[in-house]
């Protein structure tokens, strides 16, 4: 470079120095970027071309005057034609960094100030009042550096308090490493990698959550399981395939518990005025209840000193078929219980065996037409007292060949009637033994 250039240089520089307002718009000729501070005043572009309005800011500005508005365009570390790429436009009152590269005439965006208490107009030497007014700019407050001392969170937040949010902090004591999405309204997506915790969680504003977790978490949630905890309803639909619930075999129990019983509600999304009832309902097919290896119980249990009955029902508008390899119990255990068995046709008994019928009172057959009783051996009748037998017609008594009355030859005595097998036990009644 020869004198003269060197010379011309120098003079530019320090025109520029010491007045660089005439020069803003002029092309830059001096041979090096025109880097300078700027404060942001206006980001409303109607042209949307990424550009925004902005003032000059110098520390050697000791009566904070105001100079004239400047367009200043943004830059970004990232854009691909106008299809996709990484677009912030600074707020309203920040400090930027803002350059005019050779041969420009514009300023380009560079970066942002985060120090906002450096001004020379607004500096304070109390380190702990400094340290505050970092605080209050930094995107994420006093977190960053609260593990070590050093920034371990790195992330994006919008003026209305949307976030994403890296996070690497940890420290001897605690871990708090993982991925943030937090809405404003507090909606949240984390990918906790933390030890003890090592899940992923989907969390309302209202803190009601679903997770899925992975390693060990020491009692926080279930092994590589998946938790979910809400306070209003649950509706899980498909609308084109099946929906299947299975504990495969390294698992354990299958448990459906409905705890409701509408004293603590606190949603108003159902009328439904009957809590605690747990309903399976098909609507064009079979329900199907199968126990391949075990027993089938169905059990309604009288826990409740203000119900004054409990009923189980079964109910069919067609046929109700009960079929047992072994054997059918049926007892009623209420010292005064009674057992109904009513049909307005026939009620047929057949037993391929004997058919015992026992009472501890009396018994009672009734009929309205004609009752037939037939034998294919002998039928014996025996009573401890009297035997009577009357008719408001004629009393008709055939032997063949002969009919003994009081003669002197003893009758053969019935035989005793066996007693109704005992009912195998409920599994309420044998787990409360």
């Amino acid at each position: 470079m020869s004198y003269q250039e060197i010379k011309k240089l120098t003079k530019e520089y320090d025109r520029a120095v010491e007045d660089p307002i005439p020069y803003f718009d002029t092309i830059n000729r001096a041979g090096y970027p025109d880097i300078r501070m700027f404060t942001v005043m206006k980001n409303y572009d109607a042209r949307q071309s990424g550009s925004f309005k902005a003032i000059e800011f110098r520390e050697d500005n000791r009566e904070n005057t105001r100079g004239e508005e400047k367009d200043i365009f943004y830059s970004s570390p990232y854009l691909s034609d106008e299809h996709c790429g990484l677009v912030m436009i600074p707020e309203v009152g920040t400090n930027i960094i803002a350059v005019k590269p050779n041969g420009s005439s514009k300023f380009f965006y560079m970066g942002s100030i985060l120090n906002m208490s450096a001004e020379a107009y607004n500096y304070t030497t109390d380190y702990k009042e400094s340290i505050i007014k970092k605080w209050q700019f930094l995107p994420f407050g006093e977190g960053q550096y609260s593990f070590r001392g050093v920034p371990q969170q790195y992330g994006l937040k919008t003026p209305k308090g949307n976030e994403i949010i890296l996070s690497d902090r940890n420290n001897v004591n605690k871990w708090d490493v993982g991925v943030k999405l937090e809405s404003m309204s507090g909606q949240q997506l984390r990918l906790n990698s933390s030890p003890k915790i090592d899940a992923m969680e989907l969390r309302n504003e209202h803190h009601d959550y679903f997770r899925i977790t992975s390693r060990s978490s020491d009692g926080f949630a279930p092994i590589r399981g998946m938790e979910g905890n809400v306070q209003g309803s649950i509706d899980l639909a498909t609308r084109n395939g099946d929906a299947a619930l299975s504990v495969e075999q390294g698992g354990q129990e299958l448990l459906i518990t409905n705890k409701g019983n509408g004293a603590v509600r606190t949603t108003e999304d159902h009328t439904d005025e009957s809590p605690g009832m747990v309903k399976i309902e098909s609507w064009s097919r079979d329900i199907n209840v199968f126990a391949n290896r075990g027993n089938i119980f169905i059990e309604a249990q009288k826990v409740d000193p203000d119900t004054k009955s409990v009923v189980i029902e079964i109910m069919s508008n067609g046929k109700i078929g009960i079929h047992a390899a072994s054997s059918i119990d049926i007892k009623c255990t209420d010292p005064v219980g009674v057992i109904h068995i009513e049909s307005p046709s026939s009620i047929d008994v057949k037993s391929g065996g004997s058919l015992n019928i026992q009472s501890d009172g009396d018994m009672n057959l009734n009929s309205g037409g004609n009752m037939n009783i037939q034998s294919g051996g002998a039928m014996n009748l025996k009573s401890s007292e009297d035997l009577k037998q009357k008719s408001d017609s004629t009393v008709y008594i055939n032997g063949s060949p002969n009919v003994h009355l009081n003669n002197g030859f003893g009758a053969n005595p019935a035989d005793p009637a066996n007693p109704a097998a005992d009912r195998i036990k409920s599994f309420y009644e044998r787990v409360t033994e």
